[in-house]
Parts: structure tokens; sequence; C-alpha cells
């Protein structure tokens, strides 16, 4: 190897070094780490108790403002809330994978909504 190819190598070294340094994973959204917050509140926690928990932060919501989830859709299973300026919607299987909770002994499926 001569100078020219030890410069190149070191460089792509230290280009490595500081993309590595950079790459930390994922970071959890603003929704998740609600998820978690209001799941230590809840106790026992399951996820009956979280659906709960969220239909009355978005029925205070609509009343006095100020919270991120605005509806909890047992119909169709979905929780609308805001993500910064942003309104979206999750489903229950990704608030179940959010909150890592095991559904409770009642069923909350389509079927047994209607």
């Amino acid at each position: 190897m001569n100078r020219g190819d030890l410069a190149e190598l070191r460089a792509l070294a230290d280009f490595g070094r500081k993309f590595r340094n950079q790459q930390h994973g994922r970071r959890p959204g603003a929704l998740s780490l609600h998820i978690r917050a209001t799941v230590t509140r809840v106790r026992p926690a399951t996820f009956e108790d979280l659906l709960t928990e969220l239909e009355f932060q978005a029925l205070r919501n609509r009343t006095l403002g100020g919270g991120p989830i605005l509806r909890v859709d047992r119909q169709w299973e979905t929780v609308r809330y805001l993500d910064g300026a942003t309104e979206r919607e999750v489903t229950f299987k990704r608030l179940q994978n959010l909150a890592q909770l095991r559904k409770s002994r009642l069923s909350v499926t389509r079927e047994s909504a209607a």
C-alpha cells in the first residue's frame, strides 16, 4: 500500500466513525411515549383498561383541550391522535404493540362491538 491508499483508508474510517456516532436506532414517537405513560398510571394494566383510559382522555380533550388523544373508535378499532400539529390514526393492534399488553378477557373485535 502506498501513502495515497493509506490516506484514503483513513478518510473512510473517519467517515464511518462519524456515521456510526449518528446512528442510535429509532426513537419512540409522541404516541409511544404517551401510551407508556398512560399504561404506568392504569393498574391492573389490560388492553381494555387502556382503551377506557384513552376514551376518557379523548372526552377530556374535547371538553377542556390540551391532550393528544382525539377519538377512540371501537367499531373500526382505531385511535385518532395529534402528533405535533398533524392528526394521525393508529390501529388497536399497533397500540397493543406500543403498550405491550395482552387483550383482556372481553373481546374488542368488530363483531362483538356491533
